[in-house]
């Protein structure tokens, strides 16, 4: 007789929101559906101001490195970082993973193929104290 599988569904309906310390865990270096150049960036919750359940909950985001949205690509950095310079500059993505920001996260509802759920966008970051 097969065993029983056991699962816990608390708290899994539940989308994060509101301020959050998060850690990075993982970032690629790929290219936007447009052919821009961009990190996709994974996130964790290490601390949830709103809920305790959000805690270790998996944040994405996308961070360009050209177009007109880099100015939030700057942001970010100088949360994770603390100074960025104003012109060019080189980093190495690998070293973004374990840094820790705060986040402020929005509910945004999905479109396309996500269309009727919901997902955690991350409005803004500053840096962690």
């Amino acid at each position: 007789m097969a065993q029983p599988i056991n699962i816990d569904f608390t708290g899994v309906d539940k989308t994060p929101f509101g301020d959050a310390r998060v850690r990075v865990v993982k970032v690629e270096q790929k290219v936007s559906s447009a052919g821009n150049p961009m990190l996709s960036v994974q996130l964790k919750i290490v601390e949830a101001a709103e809920d305790a359940d959000f805690v270790d909950r998996t944040i994405f985001d996308t961070w360009m490195l050209a177009t007109a949205a880099v100015f939030r690509t700057k942001n970010a950095l100088k949360a994770f970082f603390g100074n960025v310079p104003d012109g060019p500059h080189s980093f190495d993505a690998e070293s973004l993973i374990g840094a820790e920001a705060m986040a402020q996260l929005e509910i945004e509802e999905g479109s396309g193929e996500y269309a009727g759920t919901k997902r955690s966008r991350v409005r803004r970051y500053w840096a962690a104290a």
